[in-house]
């Protein structure tokens, strides 16, 4: 009995053992996994704030501290700093800003434009002292700055205007000039087109080439003309020809930037790139351009008048989201016979802007601004100057839009975050 009595004390002291190391370790895990959580909440806060922090900065102060292709560097409230950057990326702005506090690092970029506001035109025909005559199921809504001699209805071949009133909206006078564009950006245009660019690796056309902006910019420069058909091109990429590109319906385009003579855009393609040209750019029907598309020609440095060819030619369907753009030089006079600068067809649509020094024969929809210095109407054999004929005027589809960079304009709007 004795011996079973030592056995049982020592089962018992063992036991006791086992509890306490159980316990123990219990309790030691359980500090482990406070100061865990405690550890990874503190550094997922700071790295939240800082995010936060970072974009608050990006939408409030990009617009008006930073000089163009400068850096500002500001300290933030978490003992780092701020990096803020801005250059040109074809139509819009680019912004980047880099935030850190030691080991965390956060970037934010977007393209930003001018911010629009309750003033912004909806229609701006320049003051030529030539009235603006509609025509059909015209409808302009919005803000209308037109010149001395104002609006009135006109009929073309038995087809009368159709509207209650000439404005939907309200009248102001427009003036002998268009808004002016940032200067700054008009030569970042020309640099692109000579092939001045600020940085960028020189690289093939592949197949598939993808690149962050937070990377360097790919360059593809071909001597000759360039077809994209079976290419996938995605991110921060320029692609430059000395004559001209052709874009496939098959090809797979995301915020590229095309610069040639000529840009063709074959019919039903559908992507988000801008496009930048000397001579002439033509969409094809039912082509859908998506937010934040471009379309510029830059016909600053020719001095002979095109008579055959539309510089800017969207056909049937085409959906085009953001800018459309035309720049002549200042001491070209226009030939009396020569076409329109800018066509655009019935049924398309433009959500966005219009910028045009010539005349534009606007035959489709628009959400958004048109800026010209003329209208033209090309119909049975005849050509009706400062005409609008079943073409429709309205409001951006948004409260605010990030657009075209004025001069002498400082509030900007985000366009789109870039990747």
């Amino acid at each position: 009995m004795p011996f079973l009595t030592k056995k049982i004390s020592g089962q018992a002291l063992y036991f006791a053992l086992l509890i306490s190391t159980i316990a123990a370790l219990s309790l030691v895990a359980v500090l482990l996994l406070s100061y865990t959580y405690n550890f990874f909440n503190t550094k997922s806060n700071t790295y939240v704030q800082l995010q936060k922090s970072s974009k608050e900065l990006f939408l409030s102060a990009f617009s008006k501290d930073v000089a163009l292709n400068d850096t500002i560097v500001k300290a933030n409230s978490y003992g780092g700093e701020f990096k803020l950057y801005q250059s040109f990326y074809g139509c819009w702005k680019k912004s980047v800003l880099k935030s850190e506090k030691k080991a965390f690092k956060v970037d934010a970029m977007g393209l930003v434009g001018t911010k629009t506001d309750r003033s912004t035109p909806n229609f701006y025909l320049k003051n030529t002292n030539s009235s603006l005559i509609l025509v059909g199921k015209t409808k302009i809504s919005g803000n209308a700055y037109v010149p001395d001699s104002g609006v009135r209805p006109g009929i073309i071949q038995g087809d009368y205007y159709q509207g209650n009133r000439l404005i939907y909206g309200s009248k102001h006078r427009s003036q002998k000039e268009l808004p002016k564009l940032d200067k700054k950006w008009l030569r970042y245009l020309k640099d692109l087109r000579l092939g001045n660019y600020k940085e960028g690796k020189l690289v093939s056309l592949q197949k598939e080439i993808k690149n962050s902006f937070l990377n360097e910019k790919l360059v593809v420069e071909a001597f000759g003309s360039v077809t994209i058909g079976e290419n996938i091109l995605l991110g921060n990429i320029i692609v430059r020809s000395n004559v001209k590109i052709t874009i496939l319906e098959s090809a797979e385009i995301k915020d590229v930037l095309f610069i040639a003579p000529e840009i063709e855009i074959k019919s039903n393609v559908k992507g988000r790139f801008q496009c930048i040209a000397s001579r002439q750019i033509k969409v094809g029907k039912n082509s859908v351009l998506s937010f934040p598309s471009s379309l510029v020609v830059d016909d600053r440095d020719r001095t002979e008048e095109s008579i055959k060819d539309h510089k800017i030619d969207l056909a049937e369907g085409v959906i085009l989201e953001g800018e459309m753009v035309y720049l002549k030089s200042i001491t070209k006079k226009r030939v009396s016979n020569a076409k329109a600068q800018i066509k655009v067809a019935p049924s398309s649509k433009i959500i966005g802007e219009i910028y045009n020094e010539g005349s534009i024969e606007f035959l489709g929809g628009i959400s958004g601004s048109i800026y010209t210095t003329a209208t033209e109407v090309n119909a049975y054999g005849s050509k009706y100057i400062n005409h609008l004929f079943n073409c429709t005027v309205n409001k951006f589809p948004t409260g605010h839009y990030g657009g075209l960079p004025f001069e002498k304009k400082t509030d900007y709007y985000l366009a789109k975050w870039l990747y």
